[in-house]
């Protein structure tokens, strides 16, 4: 799931309860992104006629203290 718009070039990024409920949830239990190497969009979205849409959807999360072992 994204979490905000620079996970996301192309289209429009939706702000909905969904998401914003992710992100609480992330917070309210201590967890963070593990972080990602390689390309910055791991998605593409083409259709004949239309703007291409790269999305970052995946994500590892993990806590702090995992983070730091």
């Amino acid at each position: 799931m994204l979490t905000n718009p620079s996970e996301k070039r192309g289209g429009s990024f939706n702000e909905s309860a969904g998401v914003v409920e992710f992100r609480e949830f992330l917070m309210n239990n201590g967890l963070m992104d593990k972080g990602f190497i390689g390309p910055q969009f791991t998605w593409v979205r083409s259709e004949k006629g239309r703007r291409k849409t790269w999305e970052r959807p995946d994500r590892w999360v993990c806590s702090p203290e995992w983070k730091a072992m």
